[in-house]
């Protein structure tokens, strides 16, 4: 999908019936940084274009040569072609931060002088409060005794009609300054987390062209540019995943029956708090970016197999929340570069399954809740729970009704 940077509009505050030349030129300094801050993300805007430009030929390009005959030359050409779209999501993905950065800067700038022009504000209303007070200390006869004219008298009382009116402007200003410097710092607040899940994202893109390269190497090292041993590999392969759906559909069978019984004896207890929650409502397994969607035609090794999951992209190690509550049906993991993953029944038929996972923190047939840690992201070549069919960290996370895959986008919020 084609994201635009968001180029914040950054105003300036204008101080009441302050005029001196300290003031002005503060004015003018502060517009001239956020005028540089706004030409710098449109620049930023034109680089982003222009990169995504060459990410949808590098994706086009992956689509076309995957409809093609699989042999070894043509995975490597998908592999290097997924590199090269990596990279190209690495520059993206720094120039989203560089603007991130900008905008963040920006705000500082006008909650700093926000807060300044509440100060002044705050001041001149205290001088006005003053005048009004003295004011009000001498009677209307006093006035006009200390007055020689009755003009004398009329400019007074104008002047301080005047006075009060200013002061009740002032007022509705300050309450639209304070309103402002709330909404500036809650900005301010969601483009900090935003900074921070952009560099989670580039620290997994990063290990990813790493993995990919690596892949690279271990995939020449095995087959050892023969053409018929790449075919043997891809049979392997394919016979492995209908072994691991076999025994998918077999764990689930019985964890369900758990899950039937626990639901069960809930009822027969007459408790009014359900154990487990009685239809499917899923959350976000974790925080990132999906590399990798449902049947994805640019797939690097759909010559393997098919991609029934999507795949999200968060760095190594990284926590992995329960998407719904449920019964753990499987953990396969034996701390070994061996492909880990952790599946979840819940209600109305569906299952969850987190796949690569480097480390596990729940045991078969436990009640786990919705958004409980469960596992670690892994994913990263080598690394404990990774399989061999891998380029980076990310966790490979996949809903099943009635047993069959499904896309998860259709479920997740």
């Amino acid at each position: 999908m084609h994201k635009r940077i968001a180029i914040v509009v950054l105003g300036v505050s204008v101080l009441f019936g302050l005029a001196n030349n300290t003031w002005a030129e503060s004015k003018t300094n502060l517009q001239n940084e956020l005028a540089e801050i706004q030409s710098k993300l449109r620049d930023n805007q034109t680089e982003y274009d222009s990169l995504q430009s060459k990410i949808d030929i590098y994706k086009e390009n992956l689509k076309s040569k995957q409809e093609e005959k699989a042999t070894l030359n043509s995975q490597l050409e998908v592999l290097d072609q997924d590199m090269d779209l990596t990279a190209s999501e690495i520059d993206q993905t720094n120039i989203e931060l560089n603007s991130l950065g900008l905008e963040i800067d920006g705000l500082e700038i006008e909650i700093n002088d926000t807060q300044d022009d509440i100060t002044e504000n705050t001041g001149h209303m205290g001088k006005l409060i003053r005048e009004l007070y003295d004011y009000d200390q001498r009677t209307y006869l006093e006035i006009a005794l200390s007055h020689s004219t009755l003009s004398d008298f009329s400019t007074q009382v104008e002047y301080t009609q005047t006075v009060n009116n200013e002061f009740q402007s002032s007022v509705e200003a300050l309450k639209q300054l304070k309103k402002t410097l709330k909404e500036n710092k809650a900005d301010l607040s969601d483009k900090q987390a935003a900074e921070q899940t952009k560099k989670d994202e580039l620290t997994a893109r990063e290990q990813t062209l790493e993995g990919e390269s690596k892949y690279k190497e271990s995939l020449l090292s095995e087959v050892e540019d023969d053409e018929e041993k790449f075919q043997q590999l891809v049979k392997d392969v394919q016979a492995e995943q209908n072994q691991y759906n076999a025994e998918i559909s077999r764990l689930e069978k019985s964890a369900r029956t758990t899950l039937d019984k626990l639901n069960q004896d809930q009822t027969d207890s007459g408790s009014t708090t359900d154990v487990l929650p009685t239809d499917f409502d899923p959350i976000w397994p974790v925080t990132g970016v999906v590399t990798t969607t449902f049947h994805d035609p640019a797939y690097i090794f759909r010559a393997y197999f098919e991609h029934d999951a999507i795949d999200i992209a968060a760095p190594q190690g990284t926590g992995l929340k329960a998407a719904d509550s449920g019964v753990v049906a499987v953990v396969k993991y034996d701390g070994s570069s061996n492909y880990a993953y952790v599946m979840i029944v819940h209600a109305d038929n569906f299952a969850t399954i987190y796949g690569h996972v480097s480390a596990v923190y729940v045991e078969p047939d436990q009640v786990v809740q919705k958004g409980q840690v469960i596992a670690a992201i892994g994913g990263y070549p080598g690394t404990p729970g990774a399989g061999p069919y891998t380029t980076g960290p990310h966790v490979h996370f996949g809903v099943r009704l009635n047993g069959i895959p499904v896309d998860p986008l259709l479920y997740l919020p």
